[in-house]
């Protein structure tokens, strides 16, 4: 499994039924990363099957979680997104027009709620302007978005007036909405533990419940993946 991906690379864990990011950093030529698989796709694995140290074997029915394991330099990275299906945690957030935001302020319709780094970086940069530029579709579908980082007003403002960003950006300082969607992860590298943002999406259904999730975001090409998800929920009925 590990020789899948090089040293430098990124393994992503971006399906809607995995709950689990990895990554192997730079400069770390092995490395031990934990995931969640519920369907055992996302790593090219075969539904019911079960990694340890690169070997597949059966796994229970019940999801666990899978461990890789490597003895040089390691990474650990470690974190639990909310289960799809249920309740979306709620928030009451400060957003950069200065007004209070709730997630009971879009009950009755669907809204995508993204947890991103921090502001005027390059990849929450590109994020932040691809949302904007799918804007008018989504609201087409009568779905809204907002962005979310632990960012301050003040920065947000900032960004939204320089990129001209078109939807609410809501600033989470103490991370209470960041860790209660799952989107606050710690890791270890060289024996130091620190602990950051996950780049995460989530699509909340107009009943409130959360209707898809992607953890470990890949920047380009998401929007897309999230306004087909939203087109195909929104065609079958669901929710």
């Amino acid at each position: 499994m590990l020789d899948a991906y090089p040293c430098g690379s990124e393994a992503h864990v971006d399906d809607p039924h995995t709950l689990g990011y990895t990554r192997l950093a730079h400069g770390v030529h092995t490395a031990h990363f934990t995931f969640v698989a519920r369907h055992g796709s996302g790593l090219g694995l075969k539904k019911g099957s079960d990694v340890a140290h690169g070997a597949a074997r059966p796994m229970s029915r019940r999801p666990r979680e899978l461990v890789l394991r490597a003895s040089q330099q390691a990474l650990e990275w470690r974190f639990m997104a909310i289960q799809e299906g249920a309740a979306a945690p709620p928030f009451d957030l400060e957003s950069d027009a200065g007004e209070r935001v709730r997630l009971a302020d879009f009950a009755g319709r669907w809204l995508i709620v993204y947890f991103y780094p921090k502001d005027n970086t390059p990849g929450c940069t590109r994020e932040a302007k691809e949302f904007t530029e799918a804007i008018q579709s989504i609201e087409r579908t009568g779905a809204a978005v907002v962005g979310v980082s632990r960012d301050s007003v003040a920065s947000h403002c900032r960004f939204r007036d320089k990129e001209a960003i078109r939807f609410p950006l809501l600033s989470d300082p103490d991370l209470a909405a960041h860790r209660a969607y799952g989107a606050w992860g710690s890791k270890t590298s060289y024996g130091k533990t620190t602990e950051g943002v996950i780049r995460s999406t989530f699509l909340v259904a107009p009943n409130g419940k959360v209707a898809r999730t992607w953890t470990g975001v890949k920047v380009d090409g998401h929007v897309d993946k999230v306004l087909g998800a939203l087109a195909e929920l929104k065609k079958s009925g669901a929710l």
